[in-house]
């Protein structure tokens, strides 16, 4: 006769030992990991619109959501690439902030219907086949994008664009394999609530096996509402159940298969991997600084523009006096400078600074350049 109570202790056993290895080795993995996807994404993101590859939206308009919502990913005409695709990678890229910053990150909060979403966020977009041949419709569009980035042949960029795919592939591969960890435990805590609550309670008299499926579905219904508030019926799962209560060998399979499957990786064998290996974290941290690059070039060449027009208005009365001032205390003319004022966020007194454009915009485009040249040390190395 099946041990079916024996071996729903042994679950009950692998489940709590497995929760433990979740809590300490792959749960504080897993967002770390999805901060990586998105700053990795953000280059890509901010080097098409830096190269004026998509459009802007004529609609824009900053977005806030409280759940992850995955973007569309239908068809669109070859004329509206670039503003289709522009309006789903700033969603993309919203959704990931949310996840990132807004989403806990634990095992209970991390149940079956929000890691089934993570999981459609991160295969959104197939980084592991970025081609135009692609079958999701976002895909194909960042593929023909990347695409031109690549045919200009600029070292820089296309270096960008290799690094990210090859770290958002990689990244992409290492979340699902967590999330899938995650996952298991879920269907497995799943199963043995529903041994130990409905089953006894839709009364079918002996332990029910493969033949009893339409039964224990149709009476289930009802009964896993009040016995397991909140959860679904999940039909594959319960499938599952009553193949683990076979008579035959075939249920004696199931039932060892659904226990290793849950075996914790053994002590010995992650001894070496307890060493922290900081070279993803370095350079995490140097794309992050190349990605800072952009947007400080594009700060300053906005400064610079906007001084243009600022000095090529007409002067007031009282800045036509403040300039024959300035020649009086011989400062010199070509020194263009501005007065910041500002609240101290610790006192809370308004304060001034005098700022040295000129020498503002060459530090800031000096050191977007040294950011920038970051990627491609990387690409060469």
């Amino acid at each position: 006769m099946v041990d079916i109570q024996g071996f729903a202790q042994e679950m009950d056993s692998a489940l709590a030992a497995y929760r433990a290895y979740l809590e300490e080795e792959v749960v504080p993995d897993l967002k770390p990991s999805l901060t990586r996807v998105k700053s990795s994404f953000d280059a890509v993101h901010m080097l098409l619109n830096k190269m004026k590859l998509l459009r802007d939206d004529p609609y824009d308009y900053e977005e806030h959501i409280s759940e992850i919502e995955i973007p569309p990913d239908d068809d669109y005409p070859d004329s509206e690439l670039d503003l289709v695709v522009a309006i789903r990678l700033t969603k993309y890229a919203t959704v990931l902030d949310y996840v990132t910053n807004y989403v806990q990150f634990s095992v209970d909060s991390l149940d079956l219907l929000r890691l089934k979403r993570i999981t459609q966020l991160v295969n959104y977009i197939n980084w592991r086949n970025v081609t135009e041949t692609a079958a999701g419709s976002t895909t194909r569009g960042v593929a023909v994008l990347t695409g031109k980035v690549l045919e200009k042949r600029d070292p820089l960029s296309v270096n960008i664009v290799t690094d990210a795919k090859e770290q958002l592939s990689a990244l992409t591969k290492k979340v699902l394999d967590s999330i899938k960890k995650i996952a298991r435990y879920h269907r497995e805590e799943y199963k043995l609530a529903f041994r130990r609550e409905v089953i006894p309670a839709i009364a079918l008299g002996a332990i029910p096996g493969p033949d009893k499926e339409e039964q224990v579905l149709r009476k289930c219904r009802g009964t896993i509402a009040r016995a397991m508030p909140g959860k679904p019926v999940i039909r594959e799962l319960i499938v599952e159940i009553l193949a683990e209560n076979a008579l035959d060998t075939g249920g004696a399979r199931a039932r060892a298969t659904a226990l290793e499957a849950l075996a914790t990786p053994d002590d010995g064998k992650n001894k070496k991997q307890a060493e922290i290996d900081t070279k993803p974290m370095v350079l995490e941290v140097v794309r992050a600084c190349a990605a800072a690059g952009t947007a400080l070039e594009q700060a300053g060449r906005k400064i610079g523009d906007n001084l243009v027009l600022i000095e090529g208005r007409r002067l007031s009365f009282g800045e036509v006096l403040r300039r024959v001032w300035d020649r009086m205390r011989k400062r010199e003319q070509n020194t263009r400078t501005i007065r910041l004022e500002y609240v101290d966020p610790e006192t809370t007194v308004r304060q001034s600074e005098e700022i040295n454009l000129d020498e503002f915009i060459t530090r800031t485009a000096k050191r977007a350049r040294v950011y920038s040249s970051f990627i491609a040390r990387m690409g060469a190395g």
